[in-house]
């Protein structure tokens, strides 16, 4: 998934992906700093930070892709 700090999220190909994964929840927060997007994974939570959404939601898959 190719996503960058400006694009939109397309979240119909998020939620492709957490499938294809075995994703069993997900949370976007808005911070002081930007965003975390966090994922429950194999039992695990994986986190994202950014300074927008699309870049949160690319931090974190790129720590289990």
């Amino acid at each position: 998934m190719k996503v960058t700090a400006d694009d939109p999220i397309d979240w119909s190909m998020v939620e492709r992906r957490m499938d294809q994964l075995g994703v069993t929840g997900y949370q976007m927060q808005k911070a002081a700093d930007g965003f975390r997007f966090s994922i429950e994974l194999r039992g695990k939570t994986v986190m994202g930070r950014g300074v927008s959404k699309a870049a949160a939601v690319r931090s974190a898959f790129a720590q289990i892709s």
